[in-house]
């Protein structure tokens, strides 16, 4: 967002409805992710979105309650469901639609939901605070898109969607792929400097340089806090 800007709402909604996709495809396996923000979403060249970051995931079949009952707050303020911050250990699907809901609200607005000073102000504007109404920041927005925006972003979970499938179906009819505005000079850079690093690798697996930039998964790929 830092470096490209608003996004289109044709293209957000697009870039939600796969989100909301791969979480419903997460859901149906048990799992939460308890982390969905833009650093966790890539979206490659071609504009086909992924979900990144399953380190932070809760999954049903998870019997060990030791590390469950260490775990009383995980993922990111600026993102988490009220419920989440209360105990992230009881959260479902819901949970991450309402972080998807942030972040959609993000690439249209160019702000966050709720900006404060602090972690604990940000948690208690999450738990009590209503964002402005996203047809503040684009009055383009059409009626029917921000009412998905607002209902992902409900206090309660019951009166969320009850499941990224719901959302998915619900922005089908305003998503629109097009051509992210990705820099290739710098992507092309990327690629000659990793393919150089592993080439280097090949020749000495002793000794491998750190490059800053060399991961292999961002290489084709921008994440959508860019």
């Amino acid at each position: 967002m830092e470096r490209f800007g608003k996004r289109s709402w044709p293209q957000a909604a697009d870039y939600m409805m796969q989100a909301a996709l791969g979480l419903e495809h997460a859901r149906l396996h048990g799992l939460v992710h308890r982390d969905i923000k833009p650093r966790n979403l890539f979206v490659a060249t071609d504009g086909t979105l992924k979900i990144m970051d399953l380190g932070l995931c809760l999954w049903d079949g998870d019997e060990d309650d030791a590390r469950k009952s260490r775990e009383i707050q995980v993922g990111t303020v600026d993102y988490m469901a009220p419920e989440q911050a209360v105990d992230c250990r009881v959260v479902d699907t819901r949970a991450d639609i309402y972080s998807l809901g942030c972040v959609f609200y993000a690439l249209l607005a160019g702000r966050l939901p709720f900006v404060a000073r602090t972690t604990v102000q940000k948690l208690l504007m999450h738990q009590t605070a209503e964002p402005r109404p996203i047809h503040q920041h684009r009055h383009d927005l059409p009626t029917p898109l921000a009412d998905i925006i607002h209902t992902m972003l409900e206090k309660r979970p019951e009166d969320r969607f009850q499941n990224p499938g719901v959302v998915a179906e619900a922005l089908k009819p305003w998503a629109n792929r097009s051509l992210p505005p990705f820099p290739l000079d710098v992507i092309e850079r990327r690629r000659e400097r990793r393919n150089s690093v592993l080439s280097h690798a090949r020749r000495t697996p002793d000794r491998v340089p750190a490059v800053p930039g060399s991961s292999i998964r961002v290489q084709s790929k921008c994440h959508l806090s860019e």
